[in-house]
């Protein structure tokens, strides 16, 4: 791939990655009130300490996008918005394929919302300290939405599980030619599993690190990351988007209807 065509399809995923990061402004206040407690901090306008927070963030999204933008054509991975901007013939996946996504979308999230009640009936003091999903703000609801469904895939599915995919077809090449999914699935359970650990983060903010707490944390991020995975090999990374936003739709309309009873921390 020349430089120029990179950076055509580069700009576009950047950009669009970068403004999804403004998602994340709403749930900032906490980490604003703390870092402006540090003397080298304290003159600074809250748009200076917004930028701060956010550097660390958008510095790997742009790295991690570039690596996957550079290796996708090696994976066999694709994305419809690079494809478009380096004037390659569009295939998206056809609708009957894109109704069954959503489908599994759904019976997923809501499996998880299954386990994750079933979870805090068991062990109720370790969910005590974890907020229901009513005390987050549509906005912020809103904003978690669009930087998961854009910033989380372009790190997580474009650059870790690009990266993954690559390096296990250069080292079992006669495994791929066999059989993929031989190398993808490790691929996508690898960058799964590192989906679930980066939200311990944000798990440690409002609730003690429990185990059962942290278990759930990753074992039902890492459950929702195979599914956005296999969308993005099966058909292209916004398919991976698409079902991440729609996880969050579900999770948005049970913490309506149950009165905050879906979870906070799962899959933003």
């Amino acid at each position: 791939m020349t430089a120029r065509l990179f950076l055509r399809a580069y700009v576009p995923l950047a950009l669009l990655g970068c403004a999804s990061l403004l998602g994340v402004v709403p749930l900032l206040a906490p980490a604003l009130a703390t870092l402006r407690l540090r003397p080298e901090f304290a003159s600074l306008p809250d748009a200076g300490l917004y930028a701060v927070l956010l550097a660390q963030p958008a510095i790997l999204l742009l790295v991690l996008t570039a690596l996957g933008l550079a290796l996708a054509d090696k994976a066999g991975l694709r994305s419809l918005v690079a494809d478009a901007a380096r004037g390659r013939p569009l295939q998206p996946a056809p609708a009957r394929a894109t109704g069954r996504l959503a489908a599994m979308t759904v019976v997923a999230a809501v499996l998880v919302l299954v386990v994750d009640a079933a979870l805090a009936r068991a062990y109720p003091h370790a969910f005590a300290s974890v907020p229901p999903a009513s005390a987050v703000p549509p906005l912020a609801r809103l904003g978690a939405l669009l930087y998961g469904a854009v910033a989380e895939e372009l790190m997580l599915r474009l650059g870790v599980m690009t990266v993954l995919v690559a390096l296990g077809r250069r080292l079992f090449a006669a495994a791929f030619a066999r059989n993929p999914g031989l190398v993808v699935w490790p691929a996508i359970a690898a960058s799964a599993v590192l989906f679930g650990v980066l939200h311990l983060p944000a798990l440690a903010g409002v609730a003690p690190l429990t185990a059962p707490l942290v278990v759930r944390t990753i074992m039902l991020n890492a459950a929702l990351g195979l599914l956005f995975g296999f969308a993005y090999w099966r058909y292209a990374l916004e398919y991976a988007m698409f079902s991440h936003a729609l996880v969050h739709v579900v999770f948005g309309v049970a913490g309506a209807v149950t009165a905050g009873a879906a979870p906070t921390l799962l899959g933003p």
